[in-house]
């Protein structure tokens, strides 16, 4: 069986007043594909508590045999990702080419 993959488009902000919904939307992704790609292109700012939703998502991923890559982040996402050294423990890239 083929791996199922998914590209999700975030725009806005990824904040506490959202993260409920965030997380129940990481839930079903991981629930569902073995391949996500989250493109926060259109990000303008992520908090602590979305930023940590991102770990646990990993995580999920990984240990279900599964990926999850960032792609093309905003130059926010980018210095947040850099700044809490996240980058190295995410897939991070600028292009959209599938990660298979």
């Amino acid at each position: 069986m083929a791996a199922k993959e998914k590209v999700v488009y975030l725009t806005g902000l990824l904040i506490e007043k959202n993260v409920n919904i965030f997380r129940e939307k990481l839930q079903a992704l991981a629930d569902e594909f073995d391949i996500v790609s989250l493109d926060m292109q259109h990000v303008e700012m992520i908090d602590s508590m979305c930023l940590g939703l991102l770990v646990v998502f990993n995580k999920r991923m990984k240990l279900k045999g599964g990926k999850f890559t960032i792609i093309n982040p905003s130059e926010n996402v980018k210095e947040l990702l850099i700044l809490t050294s996240l980058k190295q423990y995410f897939h991070v890239t600028d292009t959209t080419e599938p990660i298979i």
